[in-house]
């Protein structure tokens, strides 16, 4: 019997490769729903924003967030996808990013 991993190429990924695989495909799941929302006359941004709660409520925080904080988080999670950020400004009443490599071109 053969080692089925090794003989199908399971076992010749690097973690940094496996990483960049994931990214590239939670980048596809998020820009292929956001292309079939809009096919159904369906608004991103209701569903961006839905999404935001969603995440916010699973963080555990039971406190408000300032904008900067909110925005921190944010942008970690954007990291884990590939963006980079290229500038931050985490103000308490407003925050405003600017990344890039998220979506991937």
């Amino acid at each position: 019997m053969t080692d089925f991993s090794i003989e199908h190429g399971h076992a010749e990924y690097t973690d940094a490769e496996l990483l960049e695989q994931a990214r590239a495909n939670a980048q596809a799941v998020v820009l292929a729903t956001v292309a079939f929302l809009e096919e159904r006359g369906i608004p991103p941004a209701e569903w961006a924003a839905a999404i935001g709660e969603t995440f916010a409520c699973g963080w555990g925080d039971p406190r408000p967030w300032d904008a900067g904080e909110f925005l921190d988080a944010m942008l970690t999670n954007l990291r884990s996808l590939g963006a980079e950020v290229k500038l931050a400004e985490l103000g308490v009443d407003r925050a405003e990013a600017t990344t890039t490599g998220f979506p991937n071109p």
